[in-house]
C-alpha cells in the first residue's frame, strides 16, 4: 500500500471516529434548551417552594413535639395532604426529555417526604413505646427525601451552568462550598 493510499486510509478513519464519538455523545445525554430548562424551573418550583415550606415550617421543626406526643394526627394530617397534593401538581409538569432524570428524582423525594408525614401521623396517634420508633423511621425517611432533592437539585445547576445561566437560587446548589 502506498503511502498516500494509506494517508487517506487513516485521514478517513479519523474523521470517522471523530463523527461517531459525537453521535453517540450527542444520544447519550439529550439536550436540553435554555427555554426549556427555564420553563419546567417557572412550573415545578411554585409547587416544590410549597412543599418545601411544609417540610421546613411544619415537619421538621415539630419532631420533638411528635416525639413528646404533643402533636395530633390532624396536624400531621395536614402535612400529608399538602404534600400529595405539590406531588401531584409536579408529576404534571411537562418534563423535557434532558431533565427526566432530575424530575425522577424530584418525584421520589416527594415520595419519600409523603412516606415520612405518614409516619408522623402514625406516631403521633401511637402510645409511647411505639411512638420513638416511628418518629426516627419519619426522620430517616425525610433525610432520604432530602438527599434526593439534592441529587435533583444538582441536575438543574448542572444544566444550568451547561447552559450559561448561572446558579438557581431557587434550588440547593450542591456544587457551591459551602459557607463557614
Amino acid at each position: 500500500m502506498s503511502k498516500r493510499v494509506l494517508t487517506a486510509v487513516l485521514a478517513f478513519v479519523a474523521v470517522a471516529v471523530g463523527v461517531v464519538t459525537v453521535v453517540l455523545a450527542r444520544d447519550t445525554e439529550p439536550a436540553v434548551t435554555r427555554e426549556e430548562l427555564l420553563l419546567y424551573q417557572a412550573e415545578i418550583y411554585p409547587p416544590l417552594a410549597n412543599g418545601g415550606r411544609t417540610v421546613e415550617q411544619g415537619m421538621k421543626p415539630a419532631v420533638p413535639d411528635v416525639r413528646a406526643g404533643k402533636v395530633a394526627a390532624s396536624e400531621a394530617e395536614g402535612w400529608v395532604m399538602s404534600l400529595r397534593a405539590v406531588r401531584e401538581e409536579v408529576l404534571l409538569v411537562d418534563v423535557p426529555p434532558g431533565l427526566r432524570d432530575a424530575a425522577g428524582l424530584f418525584a421520589t423525594a416527594l415520595d419519600k417526604y409523603v412516606e415520612a408525614a405518614e409516619t408522623f401521623q402514625q406516631a403521633a396517634g401511637a402510645g409511647a413505646a411505639e411512638r420513638d420508633t416511628l418518629v426516627d423511621a419519619a426522620v430517616a425517611l425525610a433525610e432520604e427525601a432530602d438527599r434526593a432533592y439534592d441529587d435533583a437539585s444538582r441536575v438543574i445547576q448542572q444544566w444550568r451552568r451547561r447552559l450559561g445561566l448561572g446558579p438557581s437560587a431557587q434550588f440547593p446548589d450542591p456544587t457551591a462550598p459551602s459557607r463557614p
